[in-house]
């Protein structure tokens, strides 16, 4: 009986301890993001491709505006932020022809961006994972005209300043061939596209966790 009670102790004081060095990750419920509201984002050479690259439309400028929440649950799914609005510059389809790529996110159809996870080990994270839903875009090069609509995932790479802050300004998307050929377009549009590239947004966005 003294031998289990001792046992019982034991098992009870390495619990405490464990939820002791646990407790910060535990506790963690939300990310704090500074700079919420309007903000904007612009990348260099994005590459909207299709079939997995087969077909490549590169444009030397993109911009995305929208707006980021401040409070951000972390919760698989939960709304980041929204993009409202985009355009595209300098595009060439093949290296050959002038492309014109249209993003089509408007203020009533939105495309959304939505946490999916974070990287590195609490509380130190690397990176944040989020996947944005709702997006439609159209090439329009070469006589044909693509639609496509699906998702496309990014990672946030995070930053540890000097002074300790953790910090995000760019956005890496990941090569996700979720986008879907929609009606309206031509025969010759490949079934599935995807979006190629890193879009830099005005203002670094400094992040707690909490």
């Amino acid at each position: 009986m003294a031998k289990f009670t001792r046992l019982l102790i034991g098992a009870c004081v390495a619990v405490v301890a464990l939820a002791m060095v646990a407790g910060p990750a535990l506790a963690l419920r939300s990310i704090q993001i500074s700079n919420p509201g309007a903000q904007s984002g612009t990348g260099v050479r994005v590459s909207f491709e299709e079939g997995g690259g087969f077909l490549r439309t590169v444009c030397e400028g993109l911009t995305l505006n929208g707006e980021g929440n401040e409070r951000i649950p972390k919760r698989k799914g939960a709304t980041l932020g929204l993009i409202t609005s985009g355009t595209t510059a300098g595009c060439r389809a093949f290296g050959l022809f002038a492309a014109t790529v249209r993003v089509e996110a408007t203020r009533e159809a939105p495309f959304t961006v939505k946490y999916e996870s974070i990287l590195g080990t609490l509380p130190i994270i690397t990176g944040r994972l989020a996947l944005t839903s709702g997006v439609k875009f159209t090439i329009e090069a070469a006589g044909r005209t693509c639609r496509y609509a699906g998702e496309a995932g990014a990672l946030w790479p995070v930053t540890r300043e000097a002074r300790g802050e953790l910090t995000i300004q760019e956005a890496n998307f990941l090569a996700n061939p979720r986008a879907i050929v929609q009606e309206g377009s031509t025969r010759e549009c490949p079934r599935e596209g995807e979006l190629r590239g890193t879009v830099r947004l005005e203002r670094v966005r400094t992040i707690k966790l909490v």
